[in-house]
């Protein structure tokens, strides 16, 4: 069994059970020192339960995490996929690591200078990583690696955490970008962001640009003729500068007729070349 299978199998029986007593981050941070410590011992069975012990106590957290802490964590389970040769996954979460607290590394005592893990460690720019919205909790407030906020990691995993209105944690979940996101009661997204109002393509703008205008031109041709007819008519009482008037009007009309009618031809033929998106 990998390490991601055993990691995930142990946090769905500690999230499907209920938490023998709420955990602390000492606790975990106890479990980290002694993974660590196993690591450089060379005792890799001791480093995987050691870090096996720690997912246990994840979800049973009753504390909200701390960056630097959520930063230890991401270097560890790092470090565990480093070991069994998971290393795209290693290096999304070196990358959490990095970007939780720009000062997270390594000690030379655990991994020594010139070692392949500082390469992988530096694989991902963090200043390019990319986020997506998720939904506000009906009440109470997210973290993501202890920050708060509603921007999810779509780069790298996030320890996520859902405190209610007292600031209780009610959930804690360490999540990579593929997981869905622990269950909570969360208010709509707006219509753009929750995908049901799909922007339009550049193809259907640009046509249906062209179907108004070629409308709007056919309006204003009308109204062209009606006042080119008017023109014409004999009128009695009309003098010379409401004759001039209705020249400047129905060659206005005419004007904006042609220029209308030939937005709907460009905006149609650029349609008519754009693909679809």
């Amino acid at each position: 069994m990998n390490s991601m299978v055993l990691w995930y199998s142990l946090m769905q029986i500690a999230q499907a059970s209920d938490c023998p007593a709420p955990a602390t981050t000492i606790e975990v941070v106890v479990r980290l020192d002694a993974a660590e410590q196993a690591y450089a011992d060379l005792d890799v069975e001791a480093f995987g339960r050691s870090l096996d012990e720690a997912a246990l106590l994840l979800p049973c957290l009753s504390e909200p995490v701390t960056s630097t802490f959520a930063a230890r964590l991401h270097r560890d389970m790092g470090l565990r996929l480093f070991v069994t040769r998971e290393r795209e996954m290693a290096s999304r979460a070196f990358a959490a690591s990095r970007f939780a607290d720009e000062n997270s590394t390594f000690s030379e005592d655990l991994i020594p200078a010139g070692h392949a893990i500082h390469a992988l460690w530096e694989t991902w720019d963090v200043s390019s990583g990319q986020f997506e919205r998720v939904r506000e909790p009906v009440s109470g407030r997210l973290l993501f690696d202890g920050v708060e906020g509603l921007e999810r990691p779509k780069t790298w995993p996030a320890l996520v955490q859902l405190l209610d209105a007292e600031d209780t944690v009610t959930i804690s979940a360490y999540t990579f970008p593929e997981d869905p996101m622990p269950v909570y009661e969360g208010k709509p997204l707006p219509v753009a962001e929750a995908g049901g109002g799909r922007s339009l393509s550049p193809k259907v703008v640009l046509l249906t640009s062209a179907g108004v205008s070629a409308i709007a031109s056919g309006v204003l041709y009308t109204m062209a003729a009606g006042s080119a007819a008017t023109f014409d008519e004999y009128h009695s009482d009309w003098e010379l500068a409401d004759v001039k008037a209705q020249r400047r009007k129905t060659n206005t009309l005419v004007g904006v007729s042609v220029g209308a009618g030939l937005l709907a031809v460009g905006t149609g033929v650029g349609g008519a070349f754009v693909g679809d998106r």
